[in-house]
């Protein structure tokens, strides 16, 4: 079982803070409706897809790359087959 825990900058207020939550498979992950919040296009940016930064923190990429945002960190990213963002 693997487990993910949303990050939410401390300077960003919230009525109700998101729980963490299980997954046992990728497909769970990215089906769950905290998750697909980040798959819509916003007025300034294009979703482009979900990446994993080094060490186990799920990016949310747009705009083919060039914008990115921290969506919450991972346990342990075995049996997660998303793409390893690179920061040049």
């Amino acid at each position: 079982m693997n487990k993910f825990m949303p990050y939410i900058p401390t300077f960003v207020e919230l009525d109700e803070q998101p729980d963490p939550f299980l997954f046992e498979t990728q497909q769970q992950l990215v089906d769950h409706p905290y998750i697909k919040k980040f798959f819509e296009d916003t007025t300034s940016h294009i979703f482009y897809r979900l990446e994993i930064m080094r060490p186990n923190i799920l990016m949310a990429v747009y705009d083919e790359g060039s914008f990115w945002l921290p969506v919450g960190r991972l346990k342990s990213i075995d049996g997660i087959d998303l793409p390893k963002l690179v920061l040049q």
